[in-house]
């Protein structure tokens, strides 16, 4: 057997809060190409894609990720570009699945960003 790197738990959450941090980096960098994934995932997830759409809205959806993507650093969104991009290894079978996955990996960066920050709503 090919010599594996032993990760240790406290290994992945390192490597899962620095990929949150350089990914909340990317969205302050970006906010409106950051707004904008949000509601095409809105779209995507809520209601019918037409088959006729699903390249050129995956596309879209891809260049957008690497958008963030290009702020350096592992981010949430490097594995998104290539599984959603149509011309990379995305399938159209598959396209809602990771955008609904895409769309959780943001509510919980949002979670972790707001708890880091201490922010507090006010009524």
């Amino acid at each position: 057997m090919k010599d594996v790197p032993q990760l240790t738990v406290q290994d992945l959450e390192n490597r899962r809060t620095d990929a949150l941090a350089v990914s909340e980096k990317a969205a302050l960098a970006h906010p409106a190409v950051y707004r904008q994934i949000r509601r095409m995932l809105n779209d995507i997830n809520s209601g019918p894609v037409d088959v006729a759409e699903y390249y050129q809205t995956a596309r879209k959806l891809s260049k957008l990720l690497e958008t963030l993507n290009s702020a350096g650093g592992r981010t949430l969104f490097e594995y998104y570009v290539h599984q959603i991009d149509p011309s990379s290894s995305g399938d159209p079978r598959y396209f809602r699945w990771e955008c609904r996955d895409l769309a959780a990996q943001l509510d919980g960066l949002e979670k972790w960003s707001a708890k880091r920050h201490n922010l507090r709503v006010i009524k």
